[in-house]
């Protein structure tokens, strides 16, 4: 079965002086396993599909990375950046 794939039309303006790094350990107290399964499910729902196996997932503007982690756990080879300078790196590959 062929995956949808999913344009957007829109262009986001950059942000200036938000630090996406300075929320990123507010972040981690509230993922949980619960928080992830529900990433998965609405990645699922809305591809509809069931797993992302053999299929590459890019996420750009990825932010926490949360989404990246619910295409990897549902089969999907991840590929995934955020343009924020001053975030560290947070694991560049989602194992």
């Amino acid at each position: 079965m062929p995956v949808p794939s999913v344009t957007l039309g829109t262009t986001a303006a950059p942000q200036e002086g938000f630090e996406f790094g300075g929320n990123w350990q507010r972040f981690l107290r509230s993922l949980d396993e619960e928080r992830i399964l529900e990433a998965e499910v609405s990645l699922r729902c809305m591809l509809s599909i069931e797993d992302l196996n053999r299929q590459m997932f890019l996420d750009v503007g990825c932010e926490s990375g949360l989404f990246s982690l619910a295409a990897r756990r549902v089969g999907a080879r991840v590929f995934s950046f955020d343009a924020d300078h001053t975030q560290r790196p947070q694991g560049a590959e989602v194992q």
